[in-house]
């Protein structure tokens, strides 16, 4: 089973971060993605930033200000990726720093089709289980065939298949992988959250924030999300302090203009 490329995840996030890295190196003016799609001719475009770049402006690439590049996957040409600059000098110039950057464009595109791996991999698994149920009741079956002395044969063939079904290892371990990335993805979340505050309130960087944070949680044992959480928290309540400290300010209602101190309810307003 293949997935259609305009169902496929986009990336449009790390893409679009990619891009503005390349505009900081480059001084790019635009960015453009573009994927082919079964439901219309030609190229769509799917993430942009800066100056406007179509796709009939790559054909004209060799002539234009324009530095593209097709994106493959697995051999087959399905996308491109553009970047627009002032003028032919400034594109000459950066080619050669964009090319080192396309290795990188091309696995994050490469990796909008591993559910259809995944796919495969959960249909040969699925089979395999199926098969080995299968023989393990019958084997079981002819084993009673043979008239084991004790035994009530219908009784244990309804224990044993019981046993055997109920015993669902590969729905234990998909469930648990499931589980995992969602955690690992709320707490993404959570302390991406709190490196924007420390970088707002402390003047630090993306990086300096986030080692801040691992360096609070080797020091109090606790899980990265845990002192995220608390980041967030903190920050909110020193906020309603320094609102209620304000001069004109009224302290007979606060609870009406606090900031949420809950670390879920300052998310859901992010």
């Amino acid at each position: 089973m293949s997935v259609a490329p305009d169902r496929l995840p986009i990336f449009e996030s790390s893409l679009s971060a990619i891009a503005r890295v390349a505009f900081q190196e480059t001084k790019a003016t635009g960015f453009a993605l573009f994927q082919k799609t079964d439901e219309a001719p030609g190229l769509l475009r799917v993430a942009a930033r800066g100056a406007e770049i179509s796709a009939r402006a790559l054909e004209q690439a060799e002539t234009l200000p324009l530095v593209a590049f097709p994106l493959h996957t697995e051999g087959a040409p399905d996308g491109f990726v553009a970047f627009s600059f002032p003028d032919r000098v400034a594109s000459t110039q950066a080619r050669e720093s964009l090319n080192r950057l396309r290795e990188a464009i091309e696995i994050i595109w490469a990796a909008r089709h591993p559910n259809a791996r995944y796919f495969d991999l959960l249909v040969g698994i699925t089979n395999l289980e199926a098969r080995l149920i299968d023989s393990k009741i019958a084997d079981r079956a002819q084993g009673l065939l043979t008239g084991e002395r004790g035994l009530d044969p219908l009784a244990a063939v309804v224990i044993h298949v019981k046993t055997v079904v109920r015993s669902g290892a590969t729905s234990s371990t998909l469930e648990n992988i499931l589980k995992g990335l969602e955690d690992e993805l709320d707490e993404r979340r959570v302390t991406g959250q709190a490196k924007a505050l420390l970088q707002a309130t402390h003047s630090l960087s993306e990086n300096q924030a986030y080692t801040h944070l691992r360096l609070l949680s080797r020091k109090s044992r606790r899980p990265l999300k845990d002192v995220a959480m608390d980041v967030i928290a903190t920050t909110a309540l020193k906020t309603n302090a320094a609102y209620l400290r304000a001069p004109g300010q009224s302290s007979r209602f606060p609870a009406r203009r606090l900031v949420p101190a809950n670390p879920q309810g300052a998310a859901g307003s992010a």
